[in-house]
């Protein structure tokens, strides 16, 4: 158990890497990528439903995500602990279209 905590703990902070550098692509101003362990959250800014409409566009395509953050939109992320690498890709692939299409 304690080799698959530690090889997803080593996958989730891939996967926040790959979440900062698609916030700077394709999120400019003030997004920000921030988490612990396989709690992740995008934090989408000051665009007044934004986190609805991803998270909205992401369940269409199969991915269950949540929203947050008071005043400011926040994606939050949190998948379990057995999640597949492939699965992780797939959604890394679609968060990159839906995000694109959400805008700077």
């Amino acid at each position: 158990m304690v080799h698959l905590e530690a090889e997803r703990a080593h996958e989730a902070h891939a996967l926040v890497g790959v979440l900062h550098g698609l916030a700077d692509q394709v999120l400019a101003g003030d997004a920000e990528v921030r988490g612990a362990g396989l709690m992740i959250g995008v934090d989408l800014g000051e665009r007044p439903g934004a986190a609805v409409g991803v998270a909205r566009a992401l369940l269409e395509q199969g991915f269950i995500v949540s929203t947050g953050g008071g005043r400011r939109e926040v994606l939050v992320l949190t998948p379990p602990l057995v999640i597949g690498e492939d699965l992780l890709h797939a959604f890394v692939a679609e968060a990159r279209s839906v995000l694109g299409a959400t805008g700077p």
